[in-house]
């Protein structure tokens, strides 16, 4: 997590911007903006709708609305990038091997992406960015990851921000990361899904799906009412990941791992840390008592697998390498466990 680490501190120094671009007073629309902002300008975004695609174009800038000077969150709703009619563009895009880039109290919505797998937030091509206090929802696409997707070696810091509501005809209904580092900080992933046309369940991690030697922390969210065919809540193939203060509930697979899958395909091993987090009422249709909390698959590769001071009060299926402090549904043992139904 180092990079994130540099990311994170390096934020501060983003807020002092070196000009301040307005849309629509000075500019007609956000792009127009960016494309004469130097490294270091901040494009602030009067309240309205914006039915635009915008990308970086490689630059360390803040697209931001006025919520970034007075915190008033009626400026993250009443300020909307619409994806309303869009063709094969992504509403946003940071693709160009940004250092730091910083997406910032503001609303997405509204993509309709047939046939061209694009989304709400496109981050890609080892870039570095930061997505704070910002709503992504109703967006649709027959690709992977309609609310944020993230590949190709980018480090992504997603923070404050609600992804909801949003439909994919493959895998990660609400995000998609694939061979990327990604924080996941105090958010709320929800009702999102990966769907097939006839309302069937379908692909891996309605939530968020992870892949390919990611390395993923998620903290302090909320991951509800999802649902996939596989990892209803979060499905994890062949990556690292570490769960801290989260509540993973309420989430739905057709097959297994109504809360979380952690899934192997190569050699490994790789590393699921669960600490301080809650799992219960989620569902796995096909295997209501045997894989409804979290799917631990053996094939392949392995994973170590650690649970500390966590309540799953749902069935775990697989192998699970330690387990203390917690209260566990299966009684499974080990320092200080018990198996005791929670006062929820």
């Amino acid at each position: 997590m180092k990079n994130i680490l540099f990311l994170i501190l390096f934020l501060p120094a983003l807020l002092f911007a070196q000009n301040t671009l307005l849309v629509p007073s000075q500019y007609s629309t956000i792009q127009n903006a960016i494309n004469v902002s130097s490294n270091g300008d901040t494009i602030l975004i009067a309240p309205g709708t914006y039915n635009e695609a915008i990308s970086f174009i490689g630059k360390d800038i803040v697209v931001t609305s006025e919520f970034i000077y007075n915190q008033d969150t009626s400026y993250i709703s009443n300020t909307i990038l619409d994806g309303t009619g869009l063709v094969n563009q992504d509403i946003v895009s940071i693709t160009s091997g940004e250092n730091n880039a910083l997406l910032y109290g503001l609303s997405i919505k509204n993509g309709n992406f047939i046939n061209m797998g694009r989304a709400g937030v496109c981050v890609s091509n080892s870039s570095h960015a930061v997505i704070d206090n910002v709503i992504i929802e109703n967006i649709f696409t027959d690709g992977h990851g309609p609310g944020v997707f993230i590949n190709n070696q980018s480090n992504v810091v997603i923070k404050n921000s609600i992804i909801r509501n949003n439909t994919s005809r493959m895998n990660g209904g609400g995000i998609y990361i694939e061979n990327s580092v990604v924080n996941i900080d105090s958010s709320t992933i929800t009702e999102n899904t990966c769907v097939l046309a006839d309302g069937s369940l379908t692909g891996h991690g309605g939530g968020i799906s992870i892949w390919s030697n990611s390395d993923v922390q998620i903290e302090n969210t909320l991951i509800n009412r999802n649902s996939s065919n596989t990892g209803g809540g979060v499905y994890v193939a062949n990556s690292d990941i570490n769960l801290i203060y989260n509540d993973i509930s309420l989430n739905t697979a057709q097959h297994d791992g109504g809360g979380l899958t952690l899934s192997s395909y190569t050699t490994g091993p790789h590393n699921a840390m669960i600490t301080n987090c809650t799992f219960y009422d989620n569902a796995a249709i096909s295997n209501p008592l045997i894989s409804n909390g979290i799917k631990i698959a053996p094939n392949g590769a392995y994973f170590v697998t650690t649970i500390l001071n966590s309540i799953i009060w749902e069935n775990i299926d697989g192998s699970v390498n330690s387990v203390e402090y917690s209260n566990i549904q299966q009684g499974l043992s080990g320092t200080g466990n018990i198996s005791v139904v929670p006062d929820f």
